[in-house]
């Protein structure tokens, strides 16, 4: 017995409901997918942050220790031209000589690490923002002094 064209080539193909559900099913996991690496790069750029200032703190705290005061400057955008090093002079250009930090971390987001020296040169201050928050440090703006991180 000949089996009928039409029969034997439904059998043997894939229908468009077939294809449709196995296109959706791809959709679905690869926008799981595309969200949990979404999450997981805003971790990371925070991570990033908190040891960006974590390497700072401790520049700072080198250059108080051989000065005795911590350097110059309000409202220093660090990374930026003017405050790309910190040498015994302070924040200066690129490639300056014998740095405690060379070059300055910058935040490599929208936001920037903005440097406050306080109290006549007694403290300090550099101020960062979370994303999502590391920890126990949440989303929002945040500061390092020599009392630590908040």
């Amino acid at each position: 017995m000949v089996p009928r064209p039409g029969i034997l080539s439904w059998r043997l193909g894939f229908s468009l409901i077939g294809f449709l559900v196995s296109i959706t099913i791809i959709g679905v996991v690869v926008a799981v997918i595309a969200s949990s690496l979404g999450q997981t790069r805003t971790k990371v750029r925070d991570t990033r942050r908190l040891l960006d200032m974590r390497q700072i703190q401790i520049a700072l705290e080198l250059f108080a220790a051989e000065n005795s005061l911590y350097p110059r400057g309000t409202a220093v955008v660090l990374g930026e031209e003017r405050a790309a090093c910190l040498n015994n002079e302070g924040w200066g250009m690129a490639k300056c000589l014998k740095p405690y930090l060379s070059p300055v971390p910058r935040e490599s987001g929208d936001g920037k690490y903005e440097y406050h020296q306080l109290a006549g040169g007694a403290s300090y201050r550099v101020t960062f923002e979370l994303e999502t928050g590391v920890g126990e440090l949440a989303a929002g703006s945040h500061s390092v002094s020599p009392e630590g991180m908040e």
